[in-house]
């Protein structure tokens, strides 16, 4: 039925009859009918206000953009054509039969009411661009024209415009990728492991914050827990662009957290890409060293790792290294341990199968078990992985039985201690951290995902595979390559300071990194150089390729001062080298350390105040130069004094044995005669001094009776009788003793001769006591009521009263 009143201008003669003057009167009159009239076009409403904002409208490269209008006419003429132009070429759009309703208001009871009216009430029309425009800028407009050939444009001068983008980029750090500064994490400032990368998308057109963005994490907890905060950056970075899918990048450990939330219940289709770059899917041998003994690799990573570890360790009160990685727990440290067979019995030569005698990992199981939801979940995947020409990668520990439970507990590696080669570290495929069969896995799985291998280390894969990854996410056909050589064959000097103080490094260049004492900011003028902060509680600094020479640091009291400790280390592929210096400090004192860097012999570094050239004081107080018996109790007292830098260690030894600081000195099986006691003294810059004291160990009479007595006590006398009879002998040399010193201290009642010959005579019947009555019972009773030990003695304190 055609409805079009209005179509044409048409002549209608009206005849009618009047009544008038009794004659009829016929009148014949032109009406004239309104032109036909254009159409119009219009927004619809879920595009009404994309075209007008301040800003061009984007979409973004995984979605389908529509291009949607209202065409609208009042002579309810249909469109001969209608079209969507871009970028000058023009697109037909077509009828969208679901939205071909017109909206007549609400009812009398509040319903929606509609009605089908037709081209009068407004058709939605729509063009889908198949396939997806290419990332760019875009101008256009709608245009139309009508079955009597009007026309009508919408906007009606000008063009709209758009920005088809990519869509955003979260970049994820594998294990320490991340690092907190004052607090908030950010991604490897260390080792700068990204930094390419992120700089090749900013100059292929990304910007940070807008539609690249990184995701630092605290890599020490569970991935499970990491997957969960991607979510939360997921859905913050959908607000920011207001899209709906994200592209993610994940290297190493980042590609377990990203599959770990696409394949749970929390994901909610918002990964449009994702690629994994080195990532272990099955594990890493390598992480069976730090779960069961506390021991790392053979690279930098893992040096500066365990100076890592080995400061959160003692800062937390934990005794080692292991007992802090199994009981805080470090998650990610069983997380990364390979779940297939890679410990091998040295004893038989045959590989164990997994899991049996194997630290288990129960997070990679669950995760492959669960493997078909990450090929299910319609995210597109990218496998990069890493291959160096040379066998440089964990693939099998040779293991026998462990000396040390439980250290080692599944097994220790042979010769890790250094007796054979290869440490039982048997190596293979690789990037020197990842092995090839791990990284490969989903490959393997899925024989139609996308793979592509470098010749590259684990750490260089995200600056290797740049040109590739943005060309994978942003459809640039020859994209823009940034491949900074920050630090080639690097070595990194670590500061350490556990509170209460803060720090500034200056090299020998005279360049500062810390914090500005004078202001409350701080200074980075070293290239690559991180500084924590002094916002945080674990205040460091990191100096990538030092330089040769003189280091100095300032150390500031915070708070109310007291104790504090810095520890410096020289970390490079093949050495680990600390020094460590402890003092006190008030608040706002300031305390200015120094230490030598020797890139050549890295040993030499050692942290000690600066133009301390003075040695300290060392004063025994006991022992002191006199005679001492075996029943003495001999108290160790050594003050050390320095006014400069402080004490750093004092070193006690008696007869050249160490003796600990704290304990008495143990006269009774000391040997009779003299004794050397030397104490030394070592302050923080280094300057050393020493103390000597030669005492003597005597016996006489009443001495060696206490001897007897105490001897009885440890059974080495072993009847009283003995005892006593030992003793008596000894109390009667005593009292001839006594009479001979009688004899000397009075005034002489008969000529000096005489007296001469009574001391005499009072002398031999001593010596027939000790010499052959006293001598005689310890021969006789010798390992029978008197023991070995007790014989010994008592003959050494016999020649000694004899002799002297």
């Amino acid at each position: 039925m055609n409805h079009n009143f209005w179509s044409k201008k048409v002549m209608i003669s009206v005849a009618f009859f009047v009544a008038f003057l009794f004659a009829p009167l016929v009148i014949q009159a032109a009406i004239i009918i309104p032109d036909n009239q254009p159409p119009t076009l219009s927004h619809t409403y879920d595009q009404a206000n994309l075209y007008i904002d301040e800003q061009p409208y984007s979409w973004y490269i995984s979605s389908v953009p529509d291009f949607k209008m209202i065409y609208t006419d009042q002579d309810n003429d249909a469109p001969l054509d209608i079209n969507v132009v871009i970028d000058g070429a023009s697109y037909p759009m077509i009828r969208n039969a679901s939205a071909d309703q017109c909206w007549l208001g609400f009812g009398p009871n509040g319903e929606e009411n509609y009605l089908n009216c037709g081209y009068y009430g407004g058709i939605e029309y729509i063009f889908t661009s198949s396939p997806t425009l290419v990332r760019g800028h875009y101008s256009f407009h709608f245009e139309t024209t009508d079955s009597f050939g009007n026309s009508a444009r919408l906007p009606a001068s000008g063009e709209y415009e758009v920005n088809v983008k990519s869509d955003p980029v979260i970049i994820i750090p594998g294990v320490m990728g991340s690092e907190q500064k004052n607090g908030e994490w950010v991604i490897d400032p260390i080792f700068h492991t990204y930094d390419n990368l992120v700089d090749t998308f900013v100059a292929n057109g990304y910007r940070l914050g807008y539609d690249l963005f990184t995701f630092p994490y605290e890599w020490r907890q569970s991935n499970v827990d990491t997957a969960f905060q991607l979510k939360e950056k997921i859905d913050e970075v959908k607000e920011n662009c207001q899209c709906d899918k994200v592209d993610l990048v994940g290297h190493s450990m980042g590609g377990l957290v990203a599959r770990q939330y696409i394949q749970s219940d929390d994901y909610i289709q918002d990964v449009d890409q994702l690629i994994f770059l080195g990532t272990p899917h099955l594990g890493a041998p390598a992480s069976y060293l730090t779960w069961e003994a506390e021991e790392f690799g053979v690279n930098i990573e893992d040096n500066l790792k365990e100076s890592f570890f080995s400061r959160e360790a003692k800062k937390s009160g934990y005794m080692d290294i292991f007992d802090y990685v199994h009981r805080e727990p470090i998650a990610s440290a069983q997380e990364l341990l390979p779940i297939y067979d890679y410990l091998k019995d040295k004893s038989t030569g045959q590989m164990r199968a997994y899991p049996n005698n194997y630290p288990v990992n129960p997070f990679l199981e669950e995760l492959n078990a669960n493997i078909d939801r990450l090929f299910n979940s319609g995210v597109s995947i990218f496998n990069i992985v890493g291959n160096l020409d040379t066998s440089n990668t964990i693939n099998t520990i040779r293991v026998v039985d462990s000396p040390i439970k439980p250290v080692w507990e599944d097994g220790f590696p042979d010769g890790y201690d250094g007796t054979t080669a290869d440490l039982g570290l048997e190596l293979g495929d690789g990037d020197d951290t990842v092995p090839l069969r791990s990284s490969r896995y989903v490959s393997a799985y899925n024989n139609d995902l996308r793979t592509v291998v470098y010749n590259s280390g684990h750490r260089n894969l995200p600056t290797e595979a740049e040109k590739i990854i943005i060309g994978q996410l942003s459809d640039i056909n020859d994209p823009v390559e940034v491949n900074h050589s920050y630090f080639p064959n690097v070595k990194i000097l670590l500061i350490k300071i556990l509170s209460p103080a803060d720090i500034v490094v200056i090299a020998p260049d005279g360049k500062r990194v810390g914090k500005d004492f004078n202001t409350g900011e701080e200074f980075n003028e070293i290239e690559g150089a991180f500084y924590s902060g002094f916002a945080t509680d674990n205040e460091y600094i990191t100096v990538p390729n030092p330089l040769d020479g003189e280091y100095k640091i300032q150390a500031q009291g915070t708070g109310d001062g007291g104790e504090y400790t810095i520890v410096a280390s020289y970390v490079s592929d093949s050495q680990s080298v600390s020094s460590n210096y402890q003092s006190t400090i008030l608040s706002d004192e300031i305390a200015d350390l120094e230490f030598i860097v020797d890139n050549a012999e890295p040993s030499v570094l050692e942290v000690k105040p600066a133009g301390d050239t003075i040695s300290p004081i060392v004063t025994i107080n006991s022992p002191l130069a006199q005679n001492y018996t075996r029943v003495d109790s001999l108290a160790v007292s050594v003050s050390s004094t320095d006014a400069d830098s402080g004490i750093q260690s004092q070193v006690w030894s008696l007869d050249g044995k160490i003796v600990v600081v704290g304990e008495p000195i143990d006269l009774f099986t000391q040997k009779l005669g003299n004794h050397i006691f030397f104490a030394t003294a070592t302050d923080f810059a280094g300057n050393t001094a020493t103390a000597t004291i030669i005492y003597q160990l005597i016996a006489t009479p009443s001495s060696t009776i206490a001897d007897i007595e105490k001897m009885f006590i440890l059974g080495w006398i072993k009847n009283l009788s003995t005892k006593n009879s030992l003793i008596n002998k000894l109390k009667n040399a005593i009292r001839l003793e006594m009479i001979i010193e009688t004899i000397k201290a009075k005034p002489p009642k008969f000529p000096a001769p005489r007296r001469a010959e009574r001391i005499e005579r009072l002398t031999q019947r001593i010596d027939k006591i000790l010499g052959l009555n006293f001598l005689r019972e310890l021969t006789n009773k010798r390992d029978k009521a008197i023991t070995a030990p007790a014989y010994a003695v008592l003959l050494e304190d016999l020649n000694w009263l004899l002799n002297n």
